[in-house]
């Protein structure tokens, strides 16, 4: 699902005059840590012991036998004094159990197990929550966590052969735990035999080649009602090893128990109470009904269950809830602009769609799927968002409606025996080149777009991929696309004083969100800033960037606080592709109650005009301007430039420009940057 998101405070602040309510306030809330375990009473006071197997005894437990061996004897058995409930399954056929009933835990959930298999050389087995699968490979001795058939991460044990593998793998404990967004999954003991305490995290490979032990839950995930499910492939057995050491042997009474003790616990999906101030915060630039719901139903949770000093603490956050609840009051509607280009209309519910925002009102909030129908003559190219850039070439998109949804329907003309227009999009949907060519004449396909941390693989033309050089005929009017992985090249970043330090290699446009860990503060002591070595890069507690070149950021501390200003940085100069580009990452910050006009770069070739890289000084001939795209406060801009002439110096400096608290307009600038390109660009 598409979600359009709101573009900004101003629009909220025109919906609330007309529903005569509060704004939301954007400004970061700050709670203290003093009633965290208050906070925590309240998420276990929410949990449920809910699969706990039965043993011969005690008969049926909570869940369904789907599948079951050939020999299904002693199905059920007491474990070491009594102390667990296991399951014992036959090898001979696949084996399936799940639960009798499903659990509403859209906002967080933690689930635990054992399994004890036997040192299988192949097969499956797995435990899933609704769509969430975390599945052990025994063939590949590896393991995945998956949402339905989507890979969200692995994790190659290393293992060298299956009983190496089980040692570590196949008699463990498990966690998982899906809180603050993300999912974790520990194992709990070392291995086989090995009760020693402790609290391993996996370490996932993402699907972006880049490693975490946190994967961000997908937001196309639902638990809204979830069953619990263990599956095993045939062959993942009942016995274990003959040579099973005899502490564990004698705990388990000579059996092994294959699946036991699963306790499962739901919870409102936040860890601390700062999670839950942060996530109230962002209200104001994410408004939808599912996350005011949300927050309201854990600011009920702690009115209900809380201390009073814990209620006192988030009565502020109550006050934001209700101002966002206000804005979806029954009545408020889109301000939206769902149009279509020549050559084909939209449908909405079977229903031609009419671009009219006062006659054809749309309630805010709501989920509505959109049709694209090609007339005669013409071809459905794909949805555009607000800048125009590619959202998705099926005919159908369904988006939940917020205080600004733009989109455009994109159709073009089948030409033939006609002049057709192909234009050549990178992978981020701008173009970069266009031509005219007669219908049923050949094309050699251009040379691909340079663009920095990515290698280009192919023009994608009609889900087919195609060479730079290759030859294609175009008979109407086509959009050719650039296909791109991302390069194996990784920076090393390190980062002191965040609550998680890092000091690691990644790859490029990696996300980070660190947070300063306010245990470093002494007495009177106060956060004065986020510093590259170089430059201060922000003055946020919470400071989000991507990966772009080597970095160490590093929390500065002083006792005399800064004022915050504007700021904008050139934070690396390189050399790249081969030589033909000169490459300059800028990033810009800018405090509250100052509003952002536009940033960018200024550059010439000449070093007699680097007086000139002012925003007056721009003529677009020998001192020309590229500007972020993005219209946000925070920020990075990666330009690359390139020369016809091997061996040309490039002069850049950044720049911002913005209205201070006073009203005046404003622009500020770097020193100015020079990389020098030795190889001409094609």
């Amino acid at each position: 699902m598409i979600k359009i998101m709101k573009k900004g405070l101003s629009v909220v602040m025109t919906l609330a005059i007309v529903l005569g309510v509060f704004i939301i306030n954007a400004s970061a809330t700050t709670l203290s840590s003093s009633y965290d375990s208050d906070f925590a009473k309240i998420m276990s006071d929410n949990f449920y012991s809910l699969l706990t197997f039965g043993s011969d005894d005690n008969g049926l437990a909570n869940y369904n036998i789907v599948s079951k061996g050939s020999s299904w004897n002693n199905v059920y058995g007491s474990g070491f004094n009594g102390r667990y409930n296991y399951i014992r399954y036959n090898s001979s056929s696949p084996v399936e159990i799940v639960s009798k009933e499903g659990f509403v835990v859209p906002y967080g959930f933690t689930i635990s197990w054992e399994i004890f298999t036997s040192a299988s050389e192949s097969g499956t087995s797995e435990l899933s929550v609704g769509d969430l699968r975390f599945v052990t490979d025994y063939g590949a001795k590896t393991l995945y966590l998956m949402l339905g058939e989507t890979e969200l991460g692995h994790f190659v044990t290393g293992c060298a052969d299956a009983t190496t593998f089980a040692d570590q793998y196949a008699f463990n404990q498990f966690t998982i735990k899906y809180i603050d967004g993300v999912i974790t999954v520990s194992r709990l003991i070392s291995g086989k035999g090995d009760t020693t305490a402790g609290n391993w995290p996996i370490t996932w490979t993402l699907p972006d080649g880049t490693t975490s032990t946190e994967v961000a839950m997908p937001a196309e995930a639902d638990f809204a009602y979830a069953l619990v499910k263990w599956k095993t492939s045939k062959g993942v057995g009942e016995h274990a090893y003959f040579t099973v050491p005899a502490p564990f042997n004698s705990q388990y009474n000579g059996n092994v128990p294959m699946f036991s003790n699963l306790r499962f616990n739901k919870n409102n999906g936040f860890s601390n109470l700062q999670k839950f101030a942060d996530f109230v915060d962002g209200l104001a630039n994410n408004l939808n009904k599912a996350d005011v719901t949300k927050a309201r139903t854990v600011y009920n949770a702690i009115v209900a269950g809380g201390t009073s000093g814990l209620v006192n603490e988030v009565a502020p956050l109550g006050v934001l809830i209700k101002e966002a609840e206000m804005a979806l009051l029954e009545g408020a509607t889109c301000d939206y602009d769902i149009k279509a280009t020549a050559g084909g209309k939209i449908y909405c519910d079977d229903v031609l769609f009419v671009n009219d925002k006062d006659n054809n009102p749309i309630d805010f909030g709501v989920e509505k799927t959109f049709t694209a129908v090609a007339d005669p003559g013409y071809t459905f190219s794909y949805w555009a968002n607000e800048d125009g850039g590619v959202i998705t070439t099926n005919k159908d998109i369904t988006v939940v409606t917020n205080f600004k949804t733009v989109l455009t329907a994109v159709f073009v003309a089948d030409n033939a025996g006609d002049t057709v227009t192909v234009r050549f999009n990178d992978y981020t949907g701008n173009c970069v080149a266009e031509i005219a060519t007669a219908a049923n004449e050949t094309v050699t396909l251009p040379a691909m777009p340079f663009t920095y941390g990515y290698v280009f693989k192919g023009w994608s033309i009609n889900g087919a991929l195609y060479e730079a050089g290759a030859e294609y005929t175009f008979t109407k009017d086509t959009i050719v696309t650039a296909y791109v992985e991302k390069a194996s090249t990784t920076y090393n970043v390190r980062i002191i004083g965040s609550e998680t330090e890092y000091n690691n290699t990644y790859t490029y446009n990696t996300k980070f969100e660190i947070k300063f860990n306010r245990n470093l503060l002494g007495d009177n002591e106060k956060f004065a800033g986020w510093y590259n070595g170089t430059n201060i890069v922000s003055y946020d507690e919470a400071y989000t960037f991507y990966v772009g070149a080597d970095v160490r950021i590093e929390a500065l501390i002083d006792k005399t606080g800064v004022t915050p200003e504007p700021i904008i940085n050139v934070t690396d100069v390189s050399v790249v592709s081969d030589g033909t580009k000169a490459s300059f990452l800028t990033e810009r910050w800018m405090p509250e109650g100052v509003q952002y006009i536009e940033s960018g770069a200024i550059y010439t070739k000449d070093l007699n005009l680097t007086g000139k890289l002012t925003v007056d000084g721009v003529n677009g001939t020998t001192v020309r301007r590229t500007m972020s795209k993005y219209n946000t406060s925070r920020g990075q801009l990666r330009v690359n430039l390139g020369s016809k002439d091997g061996g040309s110096p490039f002069y850049l400096v950044g720049y911002l420009t913005y209205i201070d608290a006073d009203g005046a307009i404003a622009t500020i600038y770097t020193s100015v940057y020079t990389a020098t390109t030795t190889v001409a660009a094609n």
